[in-house]
């Protein structure tokens, strides 16, 4: 074998040169089976170099008297390993820490999906197989069915009129006026322009009552008057139509003539849109206004209004309006309008508000009403005295006291008693 460098011969197992220190191919391993015979190599002493030659930088040339191990052997084509790199300890630590902080963040990533996901739902259970239908058995006679009960009596509504006779209290005749309530005027007032009082109705009072809350009965320059609201109202349909009818809920205007039996006429009336009317003698001579107002449970202002002043028979007379207005809604109704004679008015020196059941049926709702003291041009009437007076005519289901101002009636029929010996009529002072 010789150098392919610098043409030398060398042995089989030699790596450098001797003679120009250039690497020596190593042989390619031997095939599998093959058999290899270890040959001892030949040493011979180099020769010297070439003239010129310098051998490679970092070379280092075997020194004087070197002779290698006659006894060792060296199989032919064996190489050397080339020698391993030890990491450094640098490289290590970053390794370590690489590898926590993605440790941490896999933990991290898990961690999150973990919160977000949903619970997972249970697994639904395992339904059994539904047992086969039992065969249904063949149709028979069908059983007789049992009678239904036939239904009870219906409630019936309370009879007052039954209920007194049980209790053995006699009832007079209609009307009956429940309560009255008397305001005793210090300083009539003159030359007013209205004239107002508050009610409030506690109890949902249906038309199958007769049931009167008169709020302002007085006079108007000598003429008698009243106005309130019914739950059934009467009257002729028109001044030239004197047909009774009845409307239902409504409001009622009437005056008499100043000496209260001297007629007065339909001239005194004015009559609203489905308003009635009536002038007659059975109360005395009056004449009236009534028009249809739906009320029920609640708060009211009952007014009486100056309006223009006329000529009639040569004289002044003054229209006076009747208005109702719900203080819930705000809204008011005007019920009509009587003529009273003069140019200015002027009330009479005692105010009336009273509770009645009129008409034929001995029948009393349960209703409670309170009544405010009386306004002139919005300001409270100026007053002696107020008395309460149930007359024993009419039966003893009511009771009266006053709270915070306001005068309240109680009307309780399911409570009647016989009046007391020598309480004819009943009176309570108030005020």
């Amino acid at each position: 074998m010789y150098c392919k460098t610098c043409g030398k011969e060398i042995g089989s197992n030699v790596r450098f040169c001797p003679g120009c220190g250039a690497v020596v191919p190593v042989a390619p391993p031997p095939q599998y089976g093959q058999q290899t015979t270890p040959v001892p190599p030949v040493y011979q002493q180099p020769a010297p170099p070439p003239q010129g030659y310098a051998p490679p930088q970092g070379y280092a040339q075997p020194p004087l008297g070197y002779a290698p191990n006659p006894e060792y052997t060296q199989p032919q084509g064996y190489a050397l390993p080339a020698p391993q790199k030890k990491p450094k300890k640098t490289h290590v630590i970053l390794i370590v820490v690489a590898a926590a902080v993605a440790i941490l963040v896999l933990l991290f990533v898990i961690g999150s999906s973990m919160k977000e996901s949903p619970p997972e739902e249970p697994a639904a259970p395992v339904s059994e197989p539904e047992p086969e239908p039992a065969p249904e058995p063949e149709p028979g006679p069908a059983p007789e069915s049992e009678p239904e009960p036939e239904p009870g009596p219906a409630s019936e509504p309370f009879d007052f009129e039954k209920f007194a006779g049980d209790l053995g209290i006699p009832l007079n005749d209609l009307p009956w006026h429940l309560m009255d309530i008397w305001w005793d005027i210090e300083v009539p007032p003159v030359n007013f322009q209205r004239l107002d009082i508050d009610v409030t109705v506690e109890g949902n009072i249906s038309s199958d009552f007769n049931l009167y809350i008169s709020p302002i009965n007085s006079a108007i320059n000598e003429g008698m008057l009243y106005a309130g609201m019914q739950t059934n109202i009467s009257g002729w349909a028109n001044k030239s139509d004197h047909t009774m009818v009845t409307a239902g809920k409504g409001g009622i205007f009437s005056r008499w003539s100043k000496d209260q039996t001297s007629p007065i006429g339909l001239d005194y009336v004015d009559v609203f849109d489905d308003g009635l009317c009536e002038s007659d003698d059975y109360e005395g001579a009056f004449c009236s206004t009534r028009r249809p107002f739906v009320w029920s449970e609640g708060s009211y202002t009952f007014s009486l209004v100056k309006e223009e002043t006329i000529t009639y028979n040569g004289e002044a007379h003054t229209w006076v309006a009747f208005e109702i207005t719900d203080k819930q809604t705000l809204k008011t109704t005007r019920i009509g309008r009587l003529l009273f004679e003069g140019e200015t008015l002027t009330l009479r020196n005692s105010f009336v508000a009273f509770v009645e059941v009129y008409g034929v049926k001995k029948n009393a709702p349960e209703v409670s009403v309170s009544f405010s003291h009386p306004r002139v041009d919005s300001m409270e009437l100026s007053y002696t005295k107020i008395t309460a007076i149930r007359p024993s005519k009419s039966p003893n289901i009511t009771s009266v006291y006053m709270i915070n101002e306001k005068i309240i009636v109680e009307v309780k029929p399911k409570e009647l008693k016989p009046h007391a010996e020598g309480s004819d009529p009943a009176i309570i002072e108030l005020k």
